[in-house]
């Protein structure tokens, strides 16, 4: 489970990271909101509780979704 919560948090650094840089060369309201799902719950079998952590401590704002 470490190494996929490793790479969620490498992932997201990059993300981050991306949108930032876009904002800077296209405005704040660029690229808009971040959406995604549950990552890592799925298929994963990764607590949600433990991908929701690491997406608090970079300090991101998205809006989760989940199946119905």
């Amino acid at each position: 489970m470490h190494s996929i919560l490793d790479a969620t948090k490498d992932a997201l650094k990059d993300l981050k990271k991306q949108v930032e840089e876009l904002r800077k060369e296209e405005g704040e309201t660029k690229p808009g909101e971040l959406w995604g799902c549950r990552f890592n719950s799925g298929k994963f079998g990764v607590p949600w509780e433990k991908s929701r952590t690491i997406v608090e401590e970079l300090g991101m704002k998205m809006t989760v979704v989940e199946s119905a």
